[in-house]
């Protein structure tokens, strides 16, 4: 005996996954990857640091160092994140990043046991029908200078033309940034950053006062960026930006015979601009800026700032620099780079010279190089960079050369 026709269709369609199953939940999806890097160098003339160097600097006639590392490589983990349905189905993402730049352990000089630094750290959601529009909280770049690295293997975790005309840096944040129109359009970022301090050049101990100076500011750093893209066919080709940072620090000094304490304001200040062109077999990107009080953008000298304690005020370093880098790809998985970077600090803003402290008036980076795909995933690069780096001294001034030869290794995980 057989069933229905009408009674078989039914059974099936029940027991259709499709119909008898609602909608699955979105689930939290974690992809990990990260690469494997070594990195080996060898240097002619003093440099501020055999590994990632950023300028020359005085020392022994003749000096020459050699050494490898692995400092540089990362573990990254990228998260999908469930909206639920709320936040109008926002895009919801996060990234953590680590490497091993954050130096070695306690007690030990062996450069084969670094400790792990955490670079990124955030969440963000994002819009595509809001002209993308997108909300980031948590560590990452910062916004002025722009988006764009030179290229290379070997200065990583220290980006290529540091402290010669490039600006960077990683700091918590909460930014808003989009994407206006199509062939021509419009990108843009807004932040609010941590308003962090390299280096402090008063006792605020003494006191009583806990640091650093940006904090004690009680404002945020305020950065901007705003670019105009050019992208036939969806692809961008060409993008010019222009972009702006902002911050304030309080420095302390201790009371003397002659005055109370004082707290004393200094102010953070940069505009800059950056460029990107991909055309047939060739990209070029660069940058320039101008500005002061830039020691948390990296710039050359290590202090943004000049205290007089006797005077109890603080005057800030002024600084600007450029860089380029053309980077031409003949045939595929072969390139070959050019570039030239430069800081030039004012003179008259510099800390006067002395024994001990030799003011960096001028940073020059000549680099070139030739990247290879080994395969897909592993690729090999040798670059040679050479250093120019001119400093005040008590008698005057010095110049100081030196060149790096490096040769590298990365798989991508």
């Amino acid at each position: 005996m057989t069933r229905p026709a009408p009674l078989l269709a039914a059974a099936l369609l029940l027991a259709s996954p499709l119909a008898a199953r609602p909608d699955e939940p979105q689930k939290l999806t974690l992809d990990t990857s990260g690469w494997l890097l070594l990195n080996t160098y060898a240097s002619s003339g003093p440099l501020n640091a055999n590994d990632l160097p950023r300028f020359a600097r005085g020392g022994p006639d003749g000096e020459a160092a050699l050494g490898m590392g692995v400092r540089q490589s990362r573990l990254r983990l990228n998260v999908g994140i469930p909206s639920d349905g709320l936040l109008a189905n926002a895009k919801l993402k996060a990234l953590v990043e680590l490497d091993f730049m954050g130096g070695n352990t306690v007690g030990s000089d062996d450069p084969s046991l670094p400790l792990v630094r955490l670079r990124h750290a955030w969440v963000s959601a994002a819009w595509p029908e809001l002209a993308n529009l997108t909300v980031l909280a948590g560590q990452t770049w910062g916004i002025v200078g722009g988006p764009y690295f030179a290229q290379s293997l070997s200065h990583l975790a220290t980006p290529r033309f540091a402290g010669a005309g490039f600006l960077y840096r990683r700091a918590p944040q909460v930014r808003v940034s989009g994407d206006l129109g199509r062939t021509f359009g419009v990108v843009y970022q807004l932040g609010a950053l941590a308003p962090l301090d390299r280096a402090g050049v008063t006792a605020d101990a003494a006191n009583g006062v806990p640091g650093p100076a940006g904090e004690r500011s009680g404002a945020p750093n305020v950065e901007a960026r705003v670019a105009g893209v050019y992208r036939p066919g969806g692809k961008a080709t060409a993008e010019l930006g222009v972009s702006g940072h902002a911050g304030r620090e309080k420095y302390s000094f201790a009371a003397t015979a002659d005055r109370a304490a004082k707290d004393v304001t200094a102010e953070s200040r940069a505009l800059a601009l950056d460029l990107k062109l991909d055309l047939p077999y060739v990209q070029l990107v660069g940058g320039a800026f101008a500005g002061e009080n830039l020691d948390i953008l990296y710039a050359v000298n290590a202090k943004g700032v000049v205290a007089d304690v006797a005077l109890a005020r603080v005057s800030n370093v002024e600084t600007r620099g450029v860089w380029a880098q053309a980077a031409v790809t003949p045939v595929p998985g072969y390139t070959l780079l050019l570039g030239a970077g430069r800081e030039d600090p004012r003179d008259a803003t510099l800390p006067a010279a002395s024994a001990t402290s030799s003011p960096i008036r001028r940073n020059s980076q000549l680099s070139a190089g030739a990247l290879v795909n080994l395969t897909s995933r592993w690729r090999l690069g040798l670059e040679a960079t050479r250093y120019v780096t001119d400093t005040a001294t008590v008698t005057g001034a010095d110049t100081y050369t030196a060149n790096q030869l490096e040769l590298s290794t990365l798989l991508a995980l």
